[in-house]
């Protein structure tokens, strides 16, 4: 298959069907909500807070992949469903965004903001679960637009021309999370409030934590073929984590246009297999692995 063939095959986007999937996935979004506030029972409420996990993690993935513009075509609506998905779940849209992108252009060079989170130190995956329940993620994310919107303090990669759109992007999170808890409680479901930033903190965050330690950690290295991991796992963990276990693949072009998302299996499949030396079996092993020997992938 010829280069202008692959990235003909591997770039182009169904923008129809991705429409009509993320319309029904904000109907059942939004249909789960009415049931959590109209339901007494706590079986089903309890039910439906699993459910809402699944809804937080794709928000997560769903804002990265629309960023990168992998998932349908026009720019606006990119743009809009980007925000859309980043809000809810506290996340400064600019600001990863400056964040994200630098990752991608700066991998492992001093450069790279995810060194700040101790990308290089060799962590077993309970110490890193451990110290993200002690220092909720959430209250990172709370303090940070407070700081930005009270005190003009930014993160260092954030550059001088998109402090103010940073700062916006603050107020639109305070200010809709202020009318959700206000909304929230005046219809008298407390327990949704419970429910939406409990489930956000202490399953979400902490879960996606198992999926994030496996992109790079131990691949600190600048050869481009091998400074991302790769992690083969069943299709339902292919589906939540939206084919970014695929993560080798996601970073492969990222000094030019990315492969569309679900396109990424496929893409590992023919090309990949055979030059990645960072590949998993699964994420389960992988966690025994380090959880034995923290420093295994040094």
């Amino acid at each position: 298959m010829s280069e202008s063939i692959k990235k003909q095959y591997f770039y182009k986007k169904n923008n129809f069907l991705w429409y009509c999937y993320i319309l029904s996935y904000i109907a059942f979004f939004w249909s789960i909500i009415y049931f959590i506030i109209s339901v007494n029972n706590l079986g089903i409420i309890f039910l439906l807070m699993m459910i809402l996990w699944f809804f937080q993690a794709w928000f997560n993935q769903w804002k990265h992949e629309f960023l990168h513009n992998t998932v349908i075509n026009n720019k606006i609506l990119n743009h809009f469903f980007w925000y859309f998905f980043s809000i809810p779940i506290l996340v400064n849209p600019h600001l990863n965004k400056d964040f994200h992108l630098l990752h991608h252009k700066s991998l492992w060079t001093d450069d790279d903001p995810e060194l700040s989170f101790k990308v290089r130190k060799n962590y077993s995956f309970n110490a890193v679960l451990w110290d993200k329940i002690k220092n909720p993620f959430i209250l990172d994310l709370i303090f940070l637009n407070y700081k930005i919107l009270f005190c003009n303090i930014y993160p260092s990669y954030v550059s001088e021309e998109n402090k103010k759109i940073v700062k916006k992007d603050s107020i639109i999170i305070f200010l809709t999370h202020i009318f959700f808890i206000g909304l929230i409680l005046y219809n008298g479901s407390y327990y949704l409030l419970f429910i939406w930033y409990f489930t956000l903190e202490y399953i979400w965050f902490n879960i996606l934590c198992m999926f994030d330690i496996a992109e790079h950690r131990w691949c600190d290295i600048t050869d481009f073929e091998n400074n991302s991991r790769t992690v083969i796992s069943n299709y339902f963990i292919t589906y939540i984590t939206w084919f970014n276990n695929y993560h080798s693949v996601h970073h492969k072009d990222s000094k030019d246009k990315l492969v569309t998302f679900y396109k990424r299996k496929k893409y590992f499949d023919l090309f990949d297999k055979y030059k990645t030396r960072k590949i998993e079996k699964s994420y389960l092993k992988f966690i025994l692995k380090i959880n034995e020997n923290p420093s295994f992938y040094k």
